[in-house]
């Protein structure tokens, strides 16, 4: 009778990882994902082929979280901004227990403004479950360059600072 209840205990357990792993969060705007996501997956409706690929971009723990080439990443986004040409890179930030795949997209928006979209792929591990929530940032319309400061990750000669259509800066690379 042990073997069985332990077999029984083990498909339970296993039912409610796989129950937590696909369940969507209402409102949130995010999606749960139950599996590695692929680059299509994320960039959803758009062709990849009529983007530029900038590449795969990250930090490393022994760099103590700063981005490796940031100086290209950031040439690379500016100059499909000012071109307004389709640009795509992807960024993937390590923190102590979890991961974020950043991928930016420089693109036309429906009425034609430029914008960049931020989609971001958040990992982590609870236990034996693997979780994944896929989300979206607020679009950046303006896009500026400016002297860093002490807050700012080091490297080059400016950071890139992005707002929204008010003005409102929503993140600075």
């Amino acid at each position: 009778m042990r073997p069985i209840s332990s077999v029984l205990a083990i498909l339970l357990v296993a039912f409610a990882a796989l129950a937590q792993t696909v369940s969507l969060r209402p409102d949130s705007g995010e999606k749960t994902l139950d599996h590695d996501q692929f680059n299509q997956e994320v960039a959803g409706e758009r062709d990849l082929k009529l983007y530029a690929d900038g590449g795969n971009f990250g930090t490393t723990t022994l760099g103590h979280g700063a981005i490796q080439n940031i100086t290209v990443l950031r040439d690379f986004i500016w100059s499909h901004w000012k071109e307004k040409t389709r640009g795509y890179v992807k960024l993937a930030i390590s923190g102590a227990d979890n991961m974020v795949t950043l991928h930016i997209f420089i693109e036309p928006g429906r009425h034609g403004t430029w914008h960049v979209r931020w989609r971001g792929v958040n990992s982590w591990t609870e236990g034996a479950i693997n979780r994944r929530i896929l989300g979206d940032w607020t679009d950046a319309v303006v896009l500026e360059r400016a002297q860093s400061t002490k807050r700012d990750r080091r490297g080059g000669d400016y950071v890139l600072v992005f707002k929204a259509r008010d003005q409102k800066e929503l993140w600075r690379l």
